[in-house]
C-alpha cells in the first residue's frame, strides 16, 4: 500500500510540474492538438465571418494534420478523405493583459481540389490554451486568409480579394480588416485597407509545414563554440543562445545590427553548441513591402521551432534583393531550396 501511495504522488507531482512549466502561450504545441469543431457544409464560403455556433465535436491533429477517415473505407478512398492541416501559427498580445495569445491558422480540404481556411484565437489560462474566437473564410479566390497577425494590439487579416481574382484559382489583391478584442468578441475597428498579392507560376514557396520536425529540445542550452571566424561576434552569439530553442527543433538565431536596414545572424545548436554561417540580410525595398502589406506582413526573417524551414524575404549582403528558402540540415548547415528575385527595377533596397 505504500508503494502504491509513493507511485501515485510521484505521479501527482510530475503532472504537477509540468503544469507549472506551461508559462506561456508559445509552449503549447499546436501541431499535436485537439481543436473544438463543426462538422463543414459542403459548400466553399466565399466570405469571411466569425462563428458564433458552439462546436459539437473536436479533432486532434498529429504533426499538423487529421483525417477525416470514416469506417470502412479502402485504401483508395483514404486518399481523397477530407483533412485538416495547421498551416501557421503566430503570436501577440491581444487584449492587453501583457501575455500573448496564439492564433492558429487552419486549412480545410475537402477531399478533392476544394478547400477554405479557419483562424482559431486561444489565450493561455490555468496553463492551457483556451479557445476564445474562431472564425472561417473562403478559399484563395475568395475571401480565403491570406495571413494573420497581432500590431499594437489589434488582429490583422488580410482575405483574398474576389474582385482581383486570377482565373478560377487565385487572388491577385487582398483585402486587410482590423479587429479589437473588446467585451469577449473581436470587432472590427478602422477603415478596411487593399494590397497586391503576387502570384507567379510555377511551384509556390515550400511550407512550414512540409519541414516539420519531431521533436523540440528542452534542455538548457549549450554553451556555442566559438571558433576564430566568429570571434568578432562572440558576445552577440553567446547572448542569443541563451533563449528556448527558436528553430528547426534544436537551433537558436542569435541577430545582430549591421547597419541601416540590416541584421547579420548565425545558427547556433542548442545540444552540441555548434556555430553555423549566417548571412548578412538588408531589408527589401521599402515601397515593395507596404504595396504587400509591409513588415509584419512580409517579415524579413521567418523561422519556427517546429520546422526546419528558413524564409529570409531580404537583400542577402546587399544585393540580390529577393524570397530566400532555406532548409536546415543538421550538421553541415542552411541548404538553400528556393529563391525568387525582385525584378530589376525596386532591387535597391
Amino acid at each position: 500500500m505504500k508503494n502504491i501511495l509513493q507511485i501515485a504522488f510521484a505521479i501527482f507531482g510530475l503532472a504537477a510540474l509540468n503544469t507549472h512549466q506551461v508559462t506561456t502561450i508559445r509552449q503549447i504545441d499546436f501541431d499535436n492538438f485537439s481543436y473544438s469543431w463543426n462538422d463543414p457544409s459542403e459548400n466553399i464560403p466565399e466570405r469571411w465571418h466569425w462563428l458564433t455556433s458552439t462546436p459539437d465535436s473536436h479533432f486532434t491533429t498529429v504533426n499538423g494534420i487529421h483525417h477525416f477517415y470514416s469506417p470502412g473505407q479502402d485504401e483508395d478512398e483514404r486518399r481523397f478523405a477530407p483533412l485538416v492541416s495547421v498551416d501557421s501559427v503566430t503570436y501577440g498580445d491581444l487584449d492587453g493583459d501583457g501575455a500573448e495569445e496564439a492564433l492558429v491558422a487552419l486549412n480545410y480540404s475537402a477531399g478533392g481540389t476544394a478547400n477554405w481556411d479557419y483562424l482559431y484565437a486561444f489565450k493561455l489560462e490555468n496553463a492551457r490554451a483556451k479557445l476564445i474566437a474562431r472564425m472561417q473564410t473562403g478559399s484563395r479566390a475568395y475571401g480565403g486568409l491570406v495571413r494573420a497577425f497581432v500590431r499594437e494590439g489589434l488582429l490583422i487579416a488580410d482575405f483574398a480579394d474576389s474582385e482581383r481574382l486570377v482565373g478560377d484559382c487565385c487572388s491577385e489583391g487582398y483585402i486587410r480588416v482590423r479587429y479589437r478584442w473588446q467585451d469577449g468578441a473581436f470587432v472590427e475597428e478602422g477603415d478596411r485597407e487593399r494590397g497586391k498579392i503576387d502570384l507567379h507560376e510555377g511551384p509556390p514557396r515550400p511550407s512550414f509545414r512540409n519541414y516539420r520536425v519531431k521533436k523540440i529540445y528542452h534542455g538548457d542550452p549549450a554553451t556555442p563554440i566559438i571558433t576564430q571566424e566568429f570571434r568578432g561576434f562572440r558576445t552577440r552569439i553567446r547572448e542569443g543562445a541563451k533563449s528556448d530553442v527558436e528553430f528547426a527543433g534544436r537551433y537558436t538565431i542569435p541577430r545582430w545590427g549591421c547597419g541601416t536596414e540590416c541584421n547579420g545572424f548565425v545558427i547556433v545548436d542548442s545540444i552540441s553548441g555548434r556555430v553555423y554561417d549566417g548571412l548578412g540580410i538588408a531589408g527589401l525595398p521599402f515601397r515593395w513591402v507596404e504595396e504587400r502589406g509591409g513588415e509584419e506582413a512580409i517579415p524579413r526573417m521567418e523561422f519556427y521551432p517546429n520546422s526546419r524551414l528558413l524564409k529570409i524575404n531580404a537583400c542577402p549582403n546587399e544585393e540580390d534583393c529577393g524570397l530566400y528558402d532555406y532548409e536546415m540540415i543538421d550538421g553541415t548547415g542552411l541548404k538553400l531550396l528556393r529563391v525568387e528575385l525582385l525584378p530589376k527595377s525596386p532591387q535597391v533596397p
